[in-house]
Protein backbone atom coordinates (compact mmCIF):
# COMPACT_ATOMS: atom_id res chain seq x y z
CA UNK A 1 0.00 0.00 0.00
CA UNK A 2 1.15 3.42 -0.80
CA UNK A 3 0.75 6.81 0.48
CA UNK A 4 1.84 10.48 0.30
CA UNK A 5 3.41 12.58 2.73
CA UNK A 6 3.35 16.15 3.25
CA UNK A 7 6.25 16.75 0.94
CA UNK A 8 4.13 14.92 -1.46
CA UNK A 9 7.08 11.92 -1.48
CA UNK A 10 5.37 8.40 -2.08
CA UNK A 11 5.79 6.33 0.82
CA UNK A 12 4.94 2.39 1.29
CA UNK A 13 3.79 0.31 3.76
CA UNK A 14 3.96 -3.40 3.90
CA UNK A 15 0.52 -5.69 3.80
CA UNK A 16 2.49 -7.82 5.33
CA UNK A 17 2.01 -6.24 8.36
CA UNK A 18 -2.19 -6.87 7.97
CA UNK A 19 -3.90 -10.53 8.22
CA UNK A 20 -5.71 -9.85 4.93
CA UNK A 21 -5.79 -8.39 2.24
CA UNK A 22 -9.36 -6.29 3.27
CA UNK A 23 -7.59 -4.86 6.48
CA UNK A 24 -4.59 -3.86 4.51
CA UNK A 25 -7.17 -1.31 2.20
CA UNK A 26 -9.04 -0.46 5.68
CA UNK A 27 -6.02 0.96 7.22
CA UNK A 28 -4.44 3.11 4.07
CA UNK A 29 -8.47 4.33 3.60
CA UNK A 30 -8.54 5.19 7.44
CA UNK A 31 -5.00 6.88 7.01
CA UNK A 32 -6.59 9.22 4.26
CA UNK A 33 -9.39 10.20 5.92
CA UNK A 34 -6.36 11.16 8.58
CA UNK A 35 -4.94 12.94 6.24
CA UNK A 36 -7.83 14.80 5.28
CA UNK A 37 -8.85 15.86 8.28
CA UNK A 38 -5.64 16.34 10.36
CA UNK A 39 -3.82 17.68 7.45
CA UNK A 40 -0.87 15.07 7.89
CA UNK A 41 -0.05 11.32 7.85
CA UNK A 42 3.42 12.00 8.34
CA UNK A 43 4.59 13.58 11.84
CA UNK A 44 8.48 14.41 11.48
CA UNK A 45 11.06 13.18 13.56
CA UNK A 46 13.27 16.73 13.41
CA UNK A 47 14.47 16.82 16.74
CA UNK A 48 12.48 20.37 18.63
CA UNK A 49 15.82 22.56 18.82
CA UNK A 50 16.83 21.77 14.85
CA UNK A 51 13.32 22.40 13.94
CA UNK A 52 13.53 25.94 15.94
CA UNK A 53 16.80 26.69 14.47
CA UNK A 54 16.09 26.05 11.01
CA UNK A 55 12.87 28.27 11.62
CA UNK A 56 14.83 31.01 13.48
CA UNK A 57 17.73 31.09 10.69
CA UNK A 58 14.61 31.35 7.86
CA UNK A 59 12.41 33.61 8.93
CA UNK A 60 13.93 35.71 12.07
CA UNK A 61 17.96 36.04 11.87
CA UNK A 62 18.41 38.26 8.58
CA UNK A 63 15.61 40.86 9.91
CA UNK A 64 16.33 40.89 13.55
CA UNK A 65 18.95 43.25 15.15
CA UNK A 66 22.07 41.17 16.61
CA UNK A 67 20.69 42.15 20.64
CA UNK A 68 17.12 40.40 19.12
CA UNK A 69 19.63 37.63 17.66
CA UNK A 70 20.98 36.61 21.18
CA UNK A 71 18.00 36.07 22.49
CA UNK A 72 16.89 33.41 20.13
CA UNK A 73 20.28 32.14 20.43
CA UNK A 74 19.64 31.87 24.11
CA UNK A 75 16.08 30.09 23.62
CA UNK A 76 17.46 27.75 21.65
CA UNK A 77 20.16 26.94 23.67
CA UNK A 78 17.58 26.30 26.31
CA UNK A 79 15.87 23.99 23.72
CA UNK A 80 19.24 22.40 23.36
CA UNK A 81 19.79 21.28 27.23
CA UNK A 82 16.00 20.43 27.56
CA UNK A 83 15.16 18.63 24.55
CA UNK A 84 18.41 17.96 22.41
CA UNK A 85 17.12 14.24 20.85
CA UNK A 86 13.39 14.79 21.05
CA UNK A 87 11.41 15.45 18.23
CA UNK A 88 9.38 18.09 17.92
CA UNK A 89 6.47 16.25 16.91
CA UNK A 90 6.83 14.10 20.53
CA UNK A 91 6.58 17.01 22.39
CA UNK A 92 3.72 17.24 25.22
CA UNK A 93 1.50 19.75 26.47
CA UNK A 94 2.66 19.05 29.90
CA UNK A 95 6.30 18.50 28.86
CA UNK A 96 6.47 21.49 27.41
CA UNK A 97 4.51 23.06 31.14
CA UNK A 98 7.20 21.51 32.73
CA UNK A 99 9.43 22.89 30.90
CA UNK A 100 8.51 26.50 31.14
CA UNK A 101 8.49 26.18 35.05
CA UNK A 102 11.97 24.95 35.26
CA UNK A 103 13.38 27.92 33.40
CA UNK A 104 10.63 30.28 35.57
CA UNK A 105 12.60 29.37 38.81
CA UNK A 106 15.55 31.90 38.29
CA UNK A 107 14.19 33.96 35.82
CA UNK A 108 12.05 37.35 35.82
CA UNK A 109 8.62 36.96 34.52
CA UNK A 110 8.75 39.22 31.37
CA UNK A 111 11.97 37.05 30.52
CA UNK A 112 10.10 33.73 30.77
CA UNK A 113 7.21 35.66 28.50
CA UNK A 114 9.46 36.31 25.69
CA UNK A 115 11.19 32.89 25.50
CA UNK A 116 7.63 31.59 25.68
CA UNK A 117 6.81 33.91 22.66
CA UNK A 118 9.34 33.19 20.65
CA UNK A 119 8.81 29.51 20.90
CA UNK A 120 5.47 29.63 20.25
CA UNK A 121 5.65 31.39 17.05
CA UNK A 122 8.26 28.67 15.55
CA UNK A 123 5.40 26.10 17.12
CA UNK A 124 2.82 27.78 15.37
CA UNK A 125 4.60 27.56 11.87
CA UNK A 126 5.14 23.92 12.34
CA UNK A 127 1.48 23.59 13.01
CA UNK A 128 1.17 25.32 9.46
CA UNK A 129 3.30 23.17 7.79
CA UNK A 130 1.33 19.87 8.99
CA UNK A 131 4.84 18.84 10.85
CA UNK A 132 2.79 18.49 14.11
CA UNK A 133 -1.01 18.13 14.83
CA UNK A 134 -1.14 20.87 17.76
CA UNK A 135 0.48 24.10 19.29
CA UNK A 136 1.55 22.69 22.66
CA UNK A 137 2.19 26.40 23.83
CA UNK A 138 -1.05 27.24 23.87
CA UNK A 139 -2.67 28.42 26.87
CA UNK A 140 0.42 27.40 28.90
CA UNK A 141 0.93 28.84 32.47
CA UNK A 142 3.80 31.65 32.48
CA UNK A 143 5.29 32.50 35.63
CA UNK A 144 8.35 33.93 36.95
CA UNK A 145 10.61 33.21 40.22
CA UNK A 146 12.63 36.47 40.64
CA UNK A 147 11.77 39.72 41.45
CA UNK A 148 10.79 42.00 38.04
CA UNK A 149 14.02 43.38 36.96
CA UNK A 150 12.22 46.91 36.70
CA UNK A 151 13.49 47.99 39.91
CA UNK A 152 17.11 47.13 38.43
CA UNK A 153 16.63 49.47 35.78
CA UNK A 154 19.71 52.28 35.76
CA UNK A 155 18.84 55.89 34.10
CA UNK A 156 19.63 59.31 34.45
CA UNK A 157 17.93 61.54 37.28
CA UNK A 158 16.75 65.24 36.00
CA UNK A 159 19.94 66.74 37.30
CA UNK A 160 21.70 64.18 35.82
CA UNK A 161 20.38 64.36 32.72
CA UNK A 162 20.91 68.37 32.32
CA UNK A 163 24.25 67.73 33.18
CA UNK A 164 24.45 65.23 30.59
CA UNK A 165 22.80 67.41 27.73
CA UNK A 166 25.06 70.65 28.56
CA UNK A 167 27.86 67.86 28.17
CA UNK A 168 26.96 66.59 25.10
CA UNK A 169 26.15 70.25 23.66
CA UNK A 170 29.57 71.28 24.36
CA UNK A 171 30.84 71.77 20.56
CA UNK A 172 29.20 68.61 19.10
CA UNK A 173 31.10 68.09 15.55
CA UNK A 174 30.64 65.35 12.48
CA UNK A 175 34.05 63.94 13.71
CA UNK A 176 32.07 63.47 17.66
CA UNK A 177 28.79 62.32 15.85
CA UNK A 178 28.39 60.29 18.91
CA UNK A 179 27.51 63.05 20.74
CA UNK A 180 24.48 64.09 18.62
CA UNK A 181 23.21 60.10 18.62
CA UNK A 182 23.49 60.71 22.49
CA UNK A 183 21.78 63.69 22.55
CA UNK A 184 18.84 61.95 20.29
CA UNK A 185 18.33 59.72 22.58
CA UNK A 186 17.96 61.59 25.58
CA UNK A 187 15.25 63.93 24.20
CA UNK A 188 13.06 60.63 22.01
CA UNK A 189 13.76 57.32 23.93
CA UNK A 190 14.51 55.91 20.45
CA UNK A 191 16.38 52.68 19.94
CA UNK A 192 20.13 52.62 19.12
CA UNK A 193 19.35 51.02 15.25
CA UNK A 194 16.67 53.72 15.19
CA UNK A 195 18.79 56.91 15.43
CA UNK A 196 21.44 54.88 13.11
CA UNK A 197 18.59 54.65 10.82
CA UNK A 198 17.32 58.51 10.01
CA UNK A 199 17.76 60.03 7.04
CA UNK A 200 17.10 63.70 6.93
CA UNK A 201 14.45 63.09 4.92
CA UNK A 202 12.75 61.97 8.48
CA UNK A 203 13.27 64.93 10.20
CA UNK A 204 10.65 67.26 9.64
CA UNK A 205 11.50 71.13 10.97
CA UNK A 206 8.54 72.62 9.74
CA UNK A 207 6.51 69.96 11.81
CA UNK A 208 8.85 69.26 14.45
CA UNK A 209 8.49 65.75 13.76
CA UNK A 210 10.73 62.57 12.94
CA UNK A 211 9.62 59.82 11.00
CA UNK A 212 11.01 56.16 12.37
CA UNK A 213 10.31 53.60 9.93
CA UNK A 214 13.53 51.69 9.12
CA UNK A 215 17.06 50.98 11.27
CA UNK A 216 20.21 50.95 10.09
CA UNK A 217 22.01 47.47 9.21
CA UNK A 218 25.42 47.60 11.37
CA UNK A 219 25.96 43.88 9.93
CA UNK A 220 25.21 44.56 6.39
CA UNK A 221 27.18 48.38 6.17
CA UNK A 222 25.23 50.72 3.97
CA UNK A 223 21.72 49.62 4.16
CA UNK A 224 18.62 49.72 5.77
CA UNK A 225 16.44 46.89 8.09
CA UNK A 226 12.97 46.61 9.07
CA UNK A 227 11.98 47.99 12.45
CA UNK A 228 11.85 45.66 15.58
CA UNK A 229 7.61 45.19 15.45
CA UNK A 230 4.74 46.54 13.31
CA UNK A 231 4.34 49.02 16.12
CA UNK A 232 7.74 50.79 15.89
CA UNK A 233 6.71 52.45 12.95
CA UNK A 234 6.15 56.10 14.61
CA UNK A 235 6.10 59.63 13.89
CA UNK A 236 6.95 61.78 17.08
CA UNK A 237 7.26 65.32 18.29
CA UNK A 238 10.63 66.59 18.46
CA UNK A 239 11.53 69.34 21.39
CA UNK A 240 13.06 72.39 20.23
CA UNK A 241 15.86 71.79 21.89
CA UNK A 242 16.83 68.75 19.50
CA UNK A 243 15.74 70.29 16.63
CA UNK A 244 18.28 73.43 16.92
CA UNK A 245 21.10 70.77 17.40
CA UNK A 246 20.19 68.56 14.07
CA UNK A 247 20.62 71.71 12.30
CA UNK A 248 23.99 72.27 13.77
CA UNK A 249 25.00 69.09 12.62
CA UNK A 250 23.28 69.76 9.00
CA UNK A 251 25.21 72.85 8.39
CA UNK A 252 28.30 71.13 9.82
CA UNK A 253 27.81 67.83 7.29
CA UNK A 254 27.46 70.38 4.51
CA UNK A 255 30.35 71.99 4.61
CA UNK A 256 32.88 69.23 6.52
CA UNK A 257 31.64 66.64 3.63
CA UNK A 258 31.93 69.18 0.85
CA UNK A 259 35.81 69.24 1.81
CA UNK A 260 36.39 66.02 2.56
CA UNK A 261 34.38 64.96 -0.67
CA UNK A 262 32.37 62.54 1.30
CA UNK A 263 29.16 61.00 -0.23
CA UNK A 264 26.09 60.16 1.52
CA UNK A 265 24.04 58.78 -0.98
CA UNK A 266 21.34 57.27 1.95
CA UNK A 267 20.87 60.63 2.93
CA UNK A 268 21.72 59.67 6.87
CA UNK A 269 21.89 62.00 9.50
CA UNK A 270 24.32 60.11 11.52
CA UNK A 271 26.85 59.81 9.34
CA UNK A 272 30.12 60.95 10.57
CA UNK A 273 33.24 62.33 9.27
CA UNK A 274 35.16 59.01 8.21
CA UNK A 275 32.03 57.91 6.79
CA UNK A 276 30.61 55.77 8.72
CA UNK A 277 27.44 55.58 11.55
CA UNK A 278 28.82 54.83 14.92
CA UNK A 279 27.78 51.34 16.73
CA UNK A 280 27.39 50.34 20.16
CA UNK A 281 31.08 50.57 20.98
CA UNK A 282 31.58 54.02 20.14
CA UNK A 283 28.73 55.71 21.26
CA UNK A 284 29.06 53.53 24.31
CA UNK A 285 32.54 54.85 25.31
CA UNK A 286 31.73 58.33 24.11
CA UNK A 287 28.56 58.30 26.78
CA UNK A 288 30.91 56.55 29.65
CA UNK A 289 33.13 59.00 29.49
CA UNK A 290 30.97 61.96 29.64
CA UNK A 291 29.12 60.57 32.66
CA UNK A 292 32.16 60.36 34.88
CA UNK A 293 33.03 64.01 33.33
CA UNK A 294 29.52 64.77 34.83
CA UNK A 295 29.97 63.04 37.86
CA UNK A 296 27.19 60.83 37.89
CA UNK A 297 25.80 58.31 41.26
CA UNK A 298 28.40 55.62 41.22
CA UNK A 299 26.00 52.86 40.71
CA UNK A 300 25.59 54.17 36.58
CA UNK A 301 28.79 55.38 36.15
CA UNK A 302 28.63 52.53 33.36
CA UNK A 303 25.23 53.13 32.05
CA UNK A 304 25.11 51.72 28.22
CA UNK A 305 23.31 53.79 25.41
CA UNK A 306 20.17 51.99 25.89
CA UNK A 307 19.78 52.97 29.17
CA UNK A 308 18.71 56.32 27.77
CA UNK A 309 15.66 55.34 26.28
CA UNK A 310 14.84 54.24 29.84
CA UNK A 311 15.83 57.59 30.94
CA UNK A 312 13.77 59.30 28.60
CA UNK A 313 10.64 57.00 29.74
CA UNK A 314 11.11 57.47 33.46
CA UNK A 315 11.49 61.12 33.20
CA UNK A 316 8.20 61.46 31.18
CA UNK A 317 6.87 59.13 33.75
CA UNK A 318 8.06 61.08 36.90
CA UNK A 319 6.87 64.50 34.93
CA UNK A 320 2.51 62.87 34.62
CA UNK A 321 3.01 61.87 31.24
CA UNK A 322 0.64 58.92 30.21
CA UNK A 323 1.85 55.63 29.98
CA UNK A 324 0.12 54.97 26.84
CA UNK A 325 1.59 58.13 25.10
CA UNK A 326 4.82 57.08 26.30
CA UNK A 327 4.32 53.13 24.86
CA UNK A 328 3.40 54.56 21.40
CA UNK A 329 6.70 57.35 21.47
CA UNK A 330 8.41 54.17 22.45
CA UNK A 331 7.01 51.90 19.90
CA UNK A 332 6.42 49.45 22.25
CA UNK A 333 4.22 46.18 20.19
CA UNK A 334 1.90 47.08 23.19
CA UNK A 335 1.66 48.69 26.63
CA UNK A 336 1.63 45.35 28.58
CA UNK A 337 5.39 45.71 27.42
CA UNK A 338 5.56 49.48 29.29
CA UNK A 339 3.73 48.43 32.16
CA UNK A 340 5.73 45.67 32.52
CA UNK A 341 9.33 47.51 31.93
CA UNK A 342 8.05 50.41 34.65
CA UNK A 343 6.04 48.72 36.97
CA UNK A 344 8.52 49.26 39.30
CA UNK A 345 8.32 53.33 38.66
CA UNK A 346 4.38 53.12 38.32
CA UNK A 347 4.31 51.92 41.58
CA UNK A 348 6.12 53.79 43.22
CA UNK A 349 3.97 57.13 41.55
CA UNK A 350 0.86 55.22 42.31
CA UNK A 351 2.24 55.46 46.24
CA UNK A 352 2.50 59.02 45.71
CA UNK A 353 -0.48 59.47 44.11
CA UNK A 354 -2.18 57.55 47.08
CA UNK A 355 -0.76 60.07 49.25
CA UNK A 356 -2.03 63.14 47.32
CA UNK A 357 -5.19 61.97 46.81
CA UNK A 358 -5.85 61.19 51.01
CA UNK A 359 -4.73 64.68 51.09
CA UNK A 360 -6.90 66.21 49.12
CA UNK A 361 -9.73 64.20 50.88
CA UNK A 362 -8.64 65.11 54.39
CA UNK A 363 -8.45 68.76 53.51
CA UNK A 364 -12.42 68.43 52.16
CA UNK A 365 -13.09 66.50 55.75
CA UNK A 366 -11.52 69.79 57.51
CA UNK A 367 -13.19 71.93 55.72
CA UNK A 368 -16.80 70.75 56.30
CA UNK A 369 -15.65 70.59 60.15
CA UNK A 370 -14.79 74.36 59.49
CA UNK A 371 -17.73 75.31 57.92
CA UNK A 372 -19.82 73.52 60.69
CA UNK A 373 -18.18 74.83 63.70
CA UNK A 374 -19.01 78.31 62.21
CA UNK A 375 -22.69 77.70 61.83
CA UNK A 376 -22.72 76.54 65.50
CA UNK A 377 -20.98 79.32 66.71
Amino acid sequence: MSYQDPAGKRRFKNKGGFPTKKEAEYWATKNEVRKFEEGTLYETKETFPHYFKRWYIRYKKPKVAPATQKWYETTLALLDSNFSNIPISSITKDRYQDFINSIAVDRVKSTVLKINGEIREAVQVAVEENLIRKDFTHRVVLSGGKTSKSSDLKYLNADEIERLIAEASKNPTVGSVSKYMILTAVYTGMRLAEIGGLTWDDVNFNFMSIRINKTYDYQNVGHFKETKNTQSHRVIKMPKGLATLLKRLKNQQELVFDRLYIHNPLNLVFLNSQNSVPGSAAVNKTLRVMLDRINVRSEIKNLNFHSLRHTHASYLLYKGVSIYYISKRLGHSNISTTLNVYSHIINELDKQQNEKALGALDDLTASTKSNTNKRLM
